[in-house]
């Protein structure tokens, strides 16, 4: 799947569509100085060409700016739908507007988790 395609592809579409799906979670680093060690990871993951892939919102939201990152790399380097999930807890709505701009394709497809 091409980026282009896997920008608005929607998740219900694979888990509906009769076959096997398989998917990945991936996590945000808990630190700055693990981010590239979690990438490496969520590569060698996308490698495997599941069917989509989840990143969560990072550790207590500490490193959550990685799960727009993370989302993004995958998605144009190796082709995977991705699943971002954003907390509204602790963000502004300067933030959502924010991540709208930046990333309008992981936005499409968004978990908006509220305490």
């Amino acid at each position: 799947m091409t980026p282009e395609g896997a920008a608005y592809m929607k998740i219900t579409n694979i888990l509906n569509n009769g076959k096997m799906s398989l998917s990945f979670e991936v996590f945000p680093p808990k630190t700055d100085t693990a981010f590239e060690s979690v990438l490496h990871a969520t590569h060698e993951i996308a490698k495997l060409k599941p069917s989509y892939m989840s990143i969560t919102y990072g550790a207590g939201g500490g490193t959550s700016r990685y799960t727009l990152d993370i989302a993004e790399d995958i998605m144009k380097d190796y082709g995977v739908l991705t699943l971002a999930h954003l907390t509204c807890v602790s963000s502004s709505k300067t933030f959502f507007c924010a991540v709208s701009i930046y990333v309008p394709a992981a936005l499409y497809r968004s978990v908006a988790l509220t305490q």
